[in-house]
């Protein structure tokens, strides 16, 4: 089982389209690829996290930190193989 806390859980449900059930939908497959990649994609790279030179926006940066957060808190680095592993 992976770790999101209430504020991740809130502002996804909030501004990523069906997040509510994209959540629920990674806590059932134990699988967070799908929703850090829709957080990214949507949200990150979206309309609101870009401005006109691609650049982050204030709103661009917060998504960054929360799928940064989610990915680092249930992923650890191995050493041996030097890639993420998930940890849950």
């Amino acid at each position: 089982m992976f770790i999101i806390t209430d504020y991740e859980r809130e502002f996804i449900t909030k501004y990523l389209k069906n997040g509510k059930e994209k959540i629920k939908e990674a806590e059932t497959l134990n699988d967070l690829e799908d929703l850090l990649s829709d957080i990214d994609l949507e949200l990150v790279c979206g309309e609101n996290g870009m401005d006109e030179n691609f650049d982050l926006t204030d709103f661009g940066r917060k998504a960054q930190n929360i799928h940064d957060d989610i990915f680092f808190r249930n992923h650890d680095y191995d050493e041996k193989t030097y890639s993420y592993i998930s940890n849950y």
